[in-house]
This record gives structure tokens, C-alpha cells and sequence, in this order.
């Protein structure tokens, strides 16, 4: 501890602010997975990554009816574990609502989901139910884009479900993603 007192020097501290360099955080959480864990280890921590929350379990017992083969897996339930989910405008295109108001209901979703207290399938119920008679909107109305924007896809697991097993920093995440991808709609006119 000595050695390193000795040739730290405070003048060669930046005066700029820290950057948080994520990049480079991928690249040596790569190499790490790649050159440091055995097949083993990857295989036994990605089967406890998978499994925080039951997310997996979870989430296949969800699947199962909805699927007639189970390559149809990935693309219904493949969300769960993905980090990003691939938003585009054209992920909302489909969509009944216009883009304002498809912004309008994520941008409001977003906030008052904050207010949830205990995260969990009937309180995320309960609140997008009271979000929907404020904006005056039928559930089925606002629940759409909220499946595109935390799935990326209008054909998905249960939204309540969803939401509840990928925890709230996910869908907190996704739906800023998604409030992203939507404003550039409204503003170029799409």
C-alpha cells in the first residue's frame, strides 16, 4: 500500500469530470467471459443470470401457451434476456395509436410507474389500469404500446407478467429507450 502512496501524484489528477467509459467496461467484461471462466463456469453463470427473479422459469412456464413448437421460444419469450430489444420506429408503425399518442401513454406509464411501491404483477396491474382511466383511454388502448416497448414486439408474454419478472430498472430502461425512439417519430412527422 506503501508503494502506491508513494507514486500517486495529485498533479497528474484531470480537472474534468469522470467519464464512464462503457465501452471499454463491455470489452474487459468480454475478455473476462471469454479468457478467464472455464465452459463450466460461463455455462453455470449464465444459467444463474437467466435465473434471477425466475425469470426463466418464469418465463417458460408463461410460454407454454402460446407456443405449438418450441422453437417458437426465442422470439416469443427471448426478450427476458435480452438487453436490448431492438426499438425502431418501425417497431411502433403497426400500432392503432399515432405516434403522439403512443408517446404520450409510454411517457406517462414511465412516470407513474415510479410511484410503485412493491414491484410485482398485481400492483403493476393496479396502477396501469388507474394510468389508463386518467388518460381517459380503455387498458386496451395502452396496453399495446407498452408491449412493443418493453418486448419489442406486439405478439408477447402477459405485460403484467412481463413487466414484473424483468423488474422495474428493465422496464424503467426500456421504456426510456422507447420514449427516445418515439419522440424522433413525433418530430419528424412519422
Amino acid at each position: 500500500m506503501e508503494e502506491l502512496i508513494e507514486k500517486f501524484d495529485p498533479d497528474n489528477l484531470s480537472k474534468a469530470g469522470a467519464i464512464f467509459d462503457v465501452q471499454k467496461l463491455d470489452w474487459l467484461n468480454g475478455r473476462w467471459l471469454r479468457e478467464k471462466l472455464s465452459p463450466e463456469e460461463f455455462v453455470a453463470r449464465v444459467l444463474d443470470w437467466a435465473s434471477e427473479n425466475d425469470r426463466l422459469v418464469e418465463g417458460l412456464k408463461l410460454s407454454q401457451s402460446r407456443v405449438t413448437k418450441l422453437g417458437e421460444l426465442p422470439p416469443l419469450a427471448g426478450f427476458l434476456l435480452s438487453n436490448d430489444v431492438g426499438l425502431t420506429p418501425a417497431s411502433f408503425a403497426s400500432l392503432k395509436t399515432s405516434p403522439a399518442e403512443t408517446l404520450e401513454i409510454v411517457a406517462t406509464v414511465q412516470a407513474d410507474l415510479e410511484k410503485i411501491l412493491e414491484w410485482n404483477v398485481g400492483t403493476i396491474e393496479e396502477e396501469l389500469r388507474a394510468i389508463s382511466d386518467r388518460l381517459g383511454k380503455k387498458l386496451r388502448v395502452v396496453t399495446p404500446p407498452l408491449f412493443v416497448a418493453v418486448s419489442g414486439s406486439q405478439r408477447s408474454l402477459p405485460l403484467f407478467d412481463s413487466m414484473a419478472l424483468l423488474g422495474r430498472s428493465v422496464v424503467r430502461q426500456r421504456l426510456k429507450v422507447a420514449i427516445q425512439v418515439l419522440t424522433s417519430m413525433v418530430g419528424s412527422g412519422k
